[in-house]
């Protein structure tokens, strides 16, 4: 449609118009570079940024016009394998750019198989090359002019600001209920949707109504960074029930994502919430993932469209990119343990630091007895979650893990008389009731941070490093798990340590591994991920991952085995998305199932004797012999 705004903040000087104008020189042809260097004359003498954000939006019109935007890719069936290896789809990666309803857990609907393909209209179906959400204007349709209806200011900073928090938690939520809506409804016949972001976890930028019922998002930068821009979290009002409502998110930075493999958003209407209970559910039709032509700061620029219905008019509907998780849930989850008397006497919970912003990061001790100083004969396993704020799928296995803990099953007590865990069920607040995805207020991805981490800025990890070495001097650390979310790849999995790298620097960690001491052959650190796999359905051994790459150095789980010498130290992914072999997405109580399947696995993992890690081992060599069996099969199948 002519006239749409870019409302990219990189999109502000002239010097981006020569870049753009540039770029587009090499494709176009002489007949119009002309035009080009008449519309750069006109940007050199605009001042206003949402004059330039129009020029450029000229030119990527005119590019359109000559079909040179990249189409979306085809969208895959949802229990679809690549075949690729997870160090192919990192999710862990760096990247360096410098420069809510509800108080409890509503029931969700039923996962649905997400549609295998994109439906286009008529009208579409014309368009074949051009990116759904960004087609050309057709010839008699009405003409709208681009206007912006919501912008979030609560968080803009400039740049050399130091890092802090805007206002504390409690002073914030009672802040929300003075903030006035961005745009006011004009009457009854105007449809044009409000825009909510200013709550906790809330992530949109600005909102650019680009057609009746179309839009154009701009997600908002971690604090104090220029990019990791994944996680949104937001509210629209004033809908009308049965109007397909179309989203286009126009600055993600991720070449590739699951949302072209299956994975739809979340939405939660209030409406429905309040007559039936109904929670958080999956929506949206035509949803795709794609390269948008444009580049920002020299990075390329994705957009995610979808098209959503609300369920009722004048409804307040919720969209998110997960189930969100926030700080003010941890603290009315652990505020109910604490109000149990069966459970409040398995957990001790503390204050392990406070962050940048003056959060409290807590510490959750749950064994028997918790309360005494000194636990003796008894061995440390050490879980953290939500180093990620953006990745809430860490929350709920937690959540999972704790729930199981402080159950009456009697797996549960021998876990609590053989073992200490202390449990960091919140690394990053910060960034959680920030909206952050990545960093912390500092704009530092923390789990970057565990080898050298400032007392300050990253207090969390650095106090969570103390409180480890605390323990190797007390007592051994047997386990260290950090909990994560995936965007890239489908099922749970585990990034490990290959022993070997350890061997040189603790000699102790080749224990014997049968009655007879044979040596491990460096593989014990794999028995517990094909324990998981053998007990957990959405769990793959397959796409588990044993490399330590350059760029995971820093990581907990790296950090944890090298200077510490914990040979299961590991990092246990869930994907946004869902399990291949049943087509479902992740929902709720999935993730908690997965939580309470970890504690079953530690406890046959570290309660056996040689013997039975032996006798994993053997079952880890054959299943990895059977799988190397099948692929040269297929591939000779293949060539013939």
């Amino acid at each position: 449609m002519k006239g749409r705004e870019s409302t990219l903040k990189g999109h502000t000087s002239v010097e981006m118009a020569d870049q753009f104008v540039g770029g587009i020189y090499s494709s176009w042809g002489d007949q119009t570079k002309d035009w080009c260097a008449d519309q750069l004359a006109q940007a050199k003498n605009m001042v206003e940024l949402r004059e330039k954000s129009v020029l450029i939006q000229r030119l990527k019109e005119a590019k359109e016009q000559n079909s040179l935007l990249v189409a979306p890719p085809p969208l895959h069936d949802f229990g679809q394998d690549s075949g690729a290896k997870p160090h192919d789809f990192d999710d862990d990666e760096y990247y360096s750019h410098t420069g809510v309803p509800g108080k409890r857990m509503l029931r969700c609907k039923e996962s649905l198989p997400p549609q295998a393909e994109c439906k286009v209209d008529e009208r579409e179906g014309a368009y074949p090359q051009q990116p759904l959400g960004h087609r050309p204007q057709v010839e008699g349709e009405p003409r709208m002019a681009p206007r912006e209806v919501y912008r979030c200011t609560c968080h803009d900073l400039p740049p050399d600001t130091p890092p802090k928090v805007l206002q504390q938690m409690e002073k914030k939520q009672d802040a929300q209920t003075a903030l006035r809506p961005c745009y006011s409804v004009l009457g009854d016949d105007d449809t044009t949707l409000v825009f909510e972001s200013r709550f906790e976890s809330g992530n949109l930028l600005t909102a650019t109504q680009v057609g009746e019922h179309e839009y154009d998002l701009v997600l908002r930068n971690d604090t104090n960074t220029m990019g990791h821009t994944q996680w949104y979290y937001f509210s629209v009002s004033n809908t009308r029930r049965g109007v397909p409502y179309r989203f286009n998110i126009v600055n993600l930075l991720k070449n590739d994502s699951l949302y072209n493999k299956g994975l739809r958003p979340l939405m939660l209407s209030s409406k429905e919430a309040l007559a039936s209970d109904t929670g958080w559910h999956r929506a949206g039709t035509d949803v795709s993932y794609y390269a948008n032509g444009v580049r920002r700061r020299g990075v390329d620029q994705y957009s995610l469209s979808f098209t959503v219905e609300a369920p009722h008019d004048g409804d307040t509907c919720f969209l998110a990119h997960c189930y969100p998780y926030t700080y003010r849930d941890l603290q009315v989850y652990l505020h109910g343990l604490g109000m149990c008397p069966a459970r409040r006497r398995l957990v001790r919970r503390r204050k392990l630091c406070d962050t940048e912003a003056g959060n409290s990061c807590e510490l959750l001790t749950v064994t028997e007895n918790p309360g005494e100083a000194s636990h003796p004969g008894k061995k440390a396993v050490v879980i953290t979650a939500r180093v990620h704020p953006g990745e809430t799928q860490a929350s709920f296995m937690m959540q999972g893990i704790v729930d199981f803990l402080v159950s009456d099953d009697p797996r549960a007590k021998q876990l609590r008389e053989r073992f200490v865990f202390k449990l960091v069920p919140m690394l990053n607040p910060d960034g959680v009731i920030n909206g952050n995805y990545r960093c912390c207020l500092a704009g530092h991805d923390m789990n970057r941070r565990w080898a050298k981490p400032h007392a300050r800025k990253h207090a969390p990890v650095h106090q969570t490093k103390l409180l480890i070495e605390q323990l190797q001097r007390e007592t051994e650390v047997v386990l260290f798990l950090d909990l994560h979310g995936h965007s890239k790849m489908k099922n749970a999995f585990i990034y490990g340590n290959d022993a070997r790298i350890l061997e040189d620097r603790f000699p102790s960690i080749r224990e014997p591994t049968s009655p007879q001491g044979d040596p491990p052959e460096g593989m014990t650190e794999r028995v517990l991920p094909f324990l998981l796999s053998e007990r957990a359905a959405c769990f793959s051994y397959d796409q588990c991952d044993f490399n330590v790459q350059r760029a995971k150095i820093s990581t907990g789980r790296v950090v944890c085995a090298r200077e510490f010498g914990i040979t299961n130290s590991y990092t246990l992914e869930a994907s946004f998305c869902g399990v291949s072999a049943t087509r479902t997405h992740f929902d709720q109580p999935a993730l908690l199932a997965l939580g309470r399947d970890v504690c079953l696995c530690v406890l046959e993992r570290f309660t056996g004797n040689a013997g039975d890690v032996q006798a994993v081992l053997v079952r880890v060599r054959a299943a990895r012999e059977a799988r190397a069996a099948e692929r040269a099969a297929a591939g000779a199948a293949q060539r013939d």
